[in-house]
């Protein structure tokens, strides 16, 4: 998003949760594609807030294991999953 070597700019989060995202790569689309069941356990590399990583934890039953370098970003992902009530993810 950002080009090779740079970090995404965290002031600019909210972009990746806009919704009009789905319609170039939408999440659900994305867990039927690689074939992921109920009872697989992910890592999530680059998590930033969440967009994957979100969609991911309420679809599977096991941990999500989220990892961003940028911890603005990891945080704001972590209010996010708090407010949607989901707890599988690490």
């Amino acid at each position: 998003m950002s080009g090779h070597g740079q970090r995404f700019n965290p002031e600019k989060a909210s972009k990746l949760l806009d919704p009009s995202r789905k319609k170039i790569i939408d999440p659900l689309e994305v867990i039927k594609m690689i074939g992921l069941s109920r009872e697989d356990t992910v890592a999530d590399l680059g998590a930033g807030n969440g967009y994957f990583s979100i969609p991911i934890a309420e679809y599977t039953n096991q941990t999500v294991y989220a990892v961003d370098i940028e911890p603005k970003m990891f945080h704001s992902l972590q209010e996010n999953a708090k407010a949607l009530g989901i707890k599988n993810i690490t």
